[in-house]
C-alpha cells in the first residue's frame, strides 16, 4: 500500500515538473520575442552598436542593473546608482557617478556636466557627451565629469548640485543639459498627484525610478519583478513584460487631462525656468560659470532627415496614452525660448543642432543619441564654453 501511493506521489511530481518545464520553456521563448518587439528598432540598434564592437544586449542589461537592480534611495536627490560598478561598457565611482577616477587628477580644473540619461547616456562610456569633451580637452588641466542620472530634470539637478559641490574639488564650470523630462515628469505628475500643488511649481520626482529605489532600500520582494530570486521564472517575467510594457502605457491617462498645450507649456516653462535661476544662483556664489543648454529630441529633427528607424521610433512613440508629446514638447520648447529672463544667464537652445547634419542614424529612441551623435552635441557644447575656459585647457 505504502508502496503503491509513493510511487503515485512520484509519477504526479513528475507530470508537475514535466507541465511546469514546458509552461516555463514556452514563457521562455514568448519573453524573448515579446521582449525584442518592447524595443524599437531593436535589430537596427543592435547592428549600429555591433559596428562599433558593442554587445548591446550586454549594455542593455548593464543599464537595467544600475537603474532597476541595484539603484539606490537617496533622500536627498530621490535616487542614484549603485557605486563602485566596474561592467564591461559602464563604470561608477564611489558615489555612483558615471566618472571613472583613475583617470582624474585631483587638482584639475572640472566640468561638472549635469542632466537625465542623455547626459549619463545608454551608450558604452566612450560614447557619453563628457567622454567626447574630455576628448577635445587637456585633461591635464581641465576634465569633463558626468553627473547625469537617468529620470533626472533640473528639479534634480538643483539638489544634485548642492550635493556635489560639498565633496568635489576646483568645479569652475557646469553644464546643464535638459527639455526631454521636463516635460516626461509633467506628464506623470498630471497622471498621478495632481492633488499635490507642489509639484507644480517645484517638479515631479520619476516615479518608476523612485519607486524601484525605496522597493530596494526597504528590501521589499516583487514578485512580478522577482529580482532576490537566483532564477528568475520566465512566466512572471513575460507577465511584467506584458502588463507593464504592453498594457499599462495604453491604460494610463492624466486625472486631469491634457488640452491647452500653451497653458501646460507655461507652467512647465516657470518650473524651469525657477530651478535654472536658483542653479544660476548658486554657481555665482560658488564662482562658477554655468551653461544650459535645450536639448535635442527625435521631435525637434526636420522631417525631411528622419530615416526609416528614426520615423518607426515616432510612430512607435506611446509612451502616454492621453497626450500627443510632440505637440507639448515643442509647445515647451517654444516657451522657454520666449523667456526674456533667460537673456541673463547663459542659455542655448541646440535642440535643431542636428538639422545642420547629414542625414544618418542619430537616435536610439525618442530622446537617446547614439555615440556619434553625442560627439556632435559635445562638439557644440566646446564651442561655447571655449569663450570661457583658459585657451590652454582645449586640444
Amino acid at each position: 500500500m505504502t508502496h503503491t501511493f509513493f510511487k503515485n506521489v512520484t509519477k504526479w511530481v513528475i507530470l508537475v515538473a514535466i507541465v511546469l518545464s514546458v509552461i516555463e520553456l514556452s514563457c521562455y521563448f514568448l519573453f524573448k520575442i515579446e521582449h525584442m518587439s518592447t524595443y524599437t528598432n531593436y535589430e537596427e540598434v543592435k547592428n549600429h552598436f555591433r559596428k562599433y564592437n558593442v554587445d548591446y544586449d550586454e549594455l542593455r542589461n548593464e543599464l537595467q542593473f544600475l537603474y532597476f537592480d541595484s539603484i539606490l534611495f537617496s533622500p536627498y536627490r530621490w535616487y542614484s546608482c549603485t557605486p563602485n560598478y566596474n561592467g564591461k561598457y559602464i563604470k561608477t565611482d564611489g558615489y555612483g557617478w558615471r566618472i571613472d577616477r583613475s583617470k582624474i587628477s585631483e587638482n584639475v580644473s572640472k566640468i561638472a556636466c549635469f542632466g537625465g540619461s542623455t547626459m549619463f547616456s545608454i551608450t558604452e562610456d566612450t560614447g557619453t557627451i563628457p567622454y567626447h569633451l574630455n576628448s577635445r580637452l587637456n585633461i591635464d588641466n581641465i576634465t569633463a565629469l558626468n553627473f547625469g542620472v537617468g529620470g533626472y530634470s533640473s528639479t534634480t539637478e538643483l539638489m544634485t548640485l548642492i550635493e556635489v559641490l560639498r565633496y568635489e574639488k576646483k568645479i569652475h564650470y557646469a553644464v546643464f543639459y535638459d527639455g526631454v523630462n521636463e516635460v516626461d515628469r509633467y506628464i506623470e505628475f498630471k497622471q498621478k498627484h495632481l492633488q499635490n500643488k507642489i509639484y507644480s511649481c517645484l517638479g515631479y520626482p520619476y516615479p518608476y525610478g523612485l519607486d524601484k529605489a525605496m522597493r530596494n532600500h526597504l528590501n521589499v520582494i516583487d514578485v512580478i519583478d522577482y529580482y532576490h530570486s537566483i532564477h528568475k521564472p520566465y512566466v512572471l517575467r513575460l507577465l511584467k513584460e506584458l502588463i507593464i510594457y504592453r498594457m499599462m502605457p495604453k491604460l494610463i491617462k492624466s486625472t486631469q487631462s491634457i488640452t491647452d498645450y500653451d497653458k501646460e507649456a507655461k507652467t512647465i516653462a516657470n518650473i524651469y525656468m525657477c530651478n535654472v535661476k536658483d542653479i544660476a544662483a548658486l554657481c555665482s556664489a560658488n564662482n562658477i560659470v554655468p551653461f544650459f543648454f535645450l536639448q535635442p529630441n527625435i521631435f525637434t529633427l526636420n522631417d525631411k532627415l528622419l530615416t526609416a528607424a528614426e520615423k518607426n521610433i515616432i510612430a512607435n512613440t506611446t509612451q502616454y496614452s492621453d497626450v500627443d508629446p510632440r505637440k507639448l514638447m515643442k509647445a515647451v520648447y517654444k516657451e522657454i525660448d520666449n523667456r526674456k529672463e533667460l537673456i541673463e544667464i547663459n542659455f542655448y537652445d541646440i535642440s535643431d543642432l542636428l538639422n545642420s547634419y547629414p542625414k544618418d542614424d542619430y537616435y536610439i529612441d525618442d530622446c537617446h543619441l547614439y555615440s556619434n551623435a553625442n560627439k556632435i552635441v559635445a562638439d557644440r557644447i566646446l564651442a561655447i564654453i571655449a569663450n570661457f575656459i583658459p585657451k590652454n585647457c582645449i586640444m
